[in-house]
């Protein structure tokens, strides 16, 4: 490889991962002033530009490749300029918008809209040069793509590095240095002085937009910006991490009594509250008095220590510890308490010290996702306690895209096994209404035993919480009359207990406004779940790990029946996660259509589209973000952190892919190669869809370090092959109809934008088994077909 090549090839790697953190950046600042579903829409649509890219080379070809040595690094540059532009204007008072208020219309649309095409220009600039590089380089396609990809994966590694050192709003022009050292490093044959002219004007914009733009401020509804509102508020600890921004507000009137009893009528201490990325995470608990009753002795919270004291307790998804607190008041002997995300525990170690919960010698900590942890574990419990669900007056459906493995039935299952023979489960949910949260925690609770679930159940409310537990054994007339008793003194609802221990005088403390709620959990405690749960306008049978929506309620085919039920303006502050991410999926195809339908439109004379151009590389643009967000949905398990999970996963089918692309060097561009790389692909994905889990199941207890080899062991061999298809099939469009090679790299670039969207939506509709088993049919059927 000579230095022209090398710089050539340098450069690439340096503008695609460079695009990557991008966007992994934007998602990440988006995150902390909006929310991540309108995050995803945006740049979804930002993403766009690739395929924008590859329309406009199509219809430009010829004059864009007659000046592509001035071009290329050119375009380079300008994608540094606007990365480092792009997201500081979008935050100008005439262009931000918020999400919520785009629910009204006009002229938030209008500012949604710009802000998705400010952020569509960096991706479009890059998408162009790299699409021109595949053009006027086809010759060299296998290794140009090898250090694309090789290029994007190390571009997912160092924006997690960047997370921990500098603020959301910084990193994205921080990533546009990147692009600009592509530009100048690109070699120049032709107008060297303009090229380094632009690059020495694009630096300066880095470095004064680096240095002069203010944080932005959050929108006016996410709870850091509430929270900062109140009285004497103020934010008294801040940090970037790679788990998110975390901050700690304290204020007076920050107050949380979850469950409380009326009857209690001493003051309710003010705490501080912990948030990562503006949402609130929980207020930091401190180290129990030995002198005073802990708060949740008057919460239905109390329920399990009512019926004997625990010596054993599992908190899972401990957060900022308020249940460990309220465990250490109860005097166990040890305490085992999991959270995935470690900067939560770092972020209350730095701001309380030694004086907190989880710094007890009762306790140890295990950095992991409870089912992780539960999967990895042959120990059991007096009781497993889960954080408190939901969100106090709901949170209009804005978590329903987020993976809960410890809410699965599987894990729930997992747990019973944990128990100690008297061992019990103790779960709490605010009260929603229409009903979902109780009723999914219900139909899962009720198929832990074969036997009567009545006898193994008890269930206690107040005006705004429920709390569920559930015991090993039956419960025993003396627990009966306990929990009787205790639910009395304090006024709470007694909503369940074995057959004959409840009455009507049971709901008189807490009155609902109609008893829909009882009925249905008589339903679903009866002998007709299957015709109730059918009939229900909302999804709450279990949630499994296939497809580990715990929160995701809405049944789509029901939206007209919901409206009815409640008003045509309640919907999206229901269910608003979901309909999101429809939306985009509508969105972001008609204009991917468009994209490729153009070309058509405008086609140059003698030019000729093929279909099978179309069907080859939407195929490929498919599966191939199928495969990667599967396969990132199934090592979160396993790695028991998301970030891990991603990192490896990511990295590891880029780099593995780059590795295979620069293998088809070798290769003959034949159709029967690409017949044998496909089904070999295919049987790759077969093989996962059906065996991964369990594979990963059984070898989860091994250290970290085994684990990242035994990844990349799984992962490597499916992802060299699948770095294939792509170089072999523009060097046969090469052969065959070289006029279609920039229309297939838009083609490519559309498919992967409607595919990260259109795999999330199946994964909530047929689970992430059924959409591996989809990729693997699109590996074998399409790119197979004559081509």
């Amino acid at each position: 490889m000579n230095d022209t090549a090398s710089r050539r090839n340098i450069s690439l790697g340096l503008l695609s991962g460079a695009i990557i953190a991008y966007q992994i950046a934007l998602m990440n600042a988006f995150s902390l002033i909006q929310w991540d579903h309108f995050a995803s829409m945006m740049i979804s649509l930002a993403l766009l530009g690739f395929g924008a890219g590859g329309t406009v080379l199509t219809l430009f070809k010829t004059w864009l490749t007659d000046r592509q040595a001035v071009i290329i690094p050119l375009l380079m540059i300008l994608c540094a300029f606007s990365l480092a532009l792009a997201f500081p204007l979008s935050r100008t008072d005439g262009i931000r918008f918020d999400s919520y208020l785009l629910l009204t219309g006009g002229e938030q649309i209008l500012r949604f809209i710009l802000t998705a095409n400010l952020l569509f220009l960096p991706f479009f600039f890059g998408g162009l040069a790299i699409g021109m590089l595949f053009t006027v380089r086809v010759k060299s396609i296998s290794t140009l793509y090898a250090f694309n990809l090789a290029g994007s994966g190390v571009g997912g590694i160092l924006v997690l590095l960047l997370f921990s050192r500098f603020e959301p709003h910084h990193i994205p022009i921080l990533l546009a240095s990147i692009p600009l050292a592509a530009g100048l490093l690109y070699p120049k044959k032709r107008a060297w002085q303009l090229l380094y002219a632009a690059g020495g004007f694009t630096l300066l914009t880095i470095l004064l937009v680096f240095f002069s733009f203010p944080e932005p401020s959050p929108s006016q509804f996410k709870g850091i910006r509430s929270a900062l509102q109140l009285p004497e508020a103020q934010c008294v600890y801040e940090k970037p991490t790679p788990y998110g921004y975390l901050q700690i507000v304290k204020s007076p009137a920050l107050r949380y009594a979850p469950g409380l009893s009326l009857q209690y009528r001493d003051p309710i201490p003010s705490r501080p509250v912990l948030f990562s990325n503006g949402n609130q995470r929980g207020p930091l608990a401190e180290f129990p008095s030995e002198n005073t009753h802990h708060l949740y002795e008057w919460s239905t919270l109390n329920l399990p220590y009512t019926l004997r004291k625990p010596d054993k307790i599992l908190i899972l998804n401990a957060g900022t510890g308020d249940l460990v607190s309220h465990a250490l008041s109860h005097h166990p002997k040890q305490i085992i308490a999991c959270e995935s995300n470690e900067g939560i525990l770092l972020a209350i170690k730095g701001f309380y010290g030694e004086n907190t919960p989880f710094a007890s010698p009762l306790v140890n900590i295990h950095i992991s996702d409870a089912y992780t942890y539960l999967l990895s574990t042959r120990e059991t419990y007096d009781l497993i306690q889960l954080p408190v669900l939901g969100t106090f007056g709901g949170s209009s459906g804005l978590d329903a895209l987020e993976e809960h493995y410890s809410l699965t039935l599987e894990a729930f299952e997992t747990m019973w096994q944990r128990l100690e023979p008297d061992g019990m489960i103790s779960v709490s949910t605010w009260m929603d209404y229409p009903s979902r949260y109780p009723l999914r925690i219900l139909t899962t609770l009720k198929r832990l035993t074969g036997e009567d679930p009545f006898r193994h159940l008890a269930a206690i409310r107040n005006w705004n919480m429920i709390t569920f537990l559930m015991k090993k054994t039956p419960l025993s007339s003396r627990e009966i009359q306990t929990i009787k008793t205790f639910s009395d003194s304090l006024d709470f609802d007694v909503v369940l207990l074995p057959a004959g221990n409840r009455d009507s005088s049971s709901y008189t403390h807490h009155q609902l406004q109609n008893s829909s709620f009882f009925h249905a959990v008589e339903a679903i405690l009866g002998n007709n779940e299957d015709s109730f749960s059918e009939e229900y306008p909302f999804r709450i049978q279990p949630a499994r790990e296939n497809s580990p929506y715990f929160s995701q309620f809405l049944k789509p085919g029901r939206i007209h029946e919901i409206m009815d039920y409640l008003s045509r303006d309640a919907l999206p502050f229901l269910e608003l996660g979901y309909l999101i991410l429809i939306l985009t999926f509508i969105v972001v195809t008609l204009i991917a259509v468009i994209l490729i339908i153009v070309p058509l439109i405008f086609h140059q004379p003698g030019v000729f589209h093929s279909k099978r151009t179309l069907l080859y590389f939407s195929g490929l643009g498919l599966a191939f973000m199928f495969v990667e967000i599967v396969l990132i949905q199934r090592f979160i398990l396993f790695f028991g952190n998301p970030l891990y999970a991603a990192s490896a996963v990511i990295s590891g089918i880029l780099i593995f892919s780059g590795a295979g692309s620069y293998f088809s060097t070798r290769l003959e561009s034949s159709r029967q190669t690409i017949t044998y790389v496909s089904a070999g692909i295919s049987v790759f994905l077969l093989l996962l869809a059906l065996g991964l889990t369990p594979v990963l199941k059984a070898v989860i207890h091994y250290p970290f370090i085994l684990k990242i080899f035994i990844s990349l062991l799984i992962v490597g061999p499916v992802a060299f092959l699948m770095g294939i298809p792509f170089p072999l099939g523009l060097k046969r469009l090469n052969q065959t109809n070289p006029a279609d090679i920039s229309w297939a790299w838009g083609i490519n670039g559309c498919l992967s934008v409607i595919s990260s969207v259109l795999a999330a939506i199946l994964a909530v509709e047929i689970g992430f088994t059924g959409v591996m088993i989809i990729a693997a049919i699109l590996y074998l059927g399409v790119l197979s077909s004559e081509f």
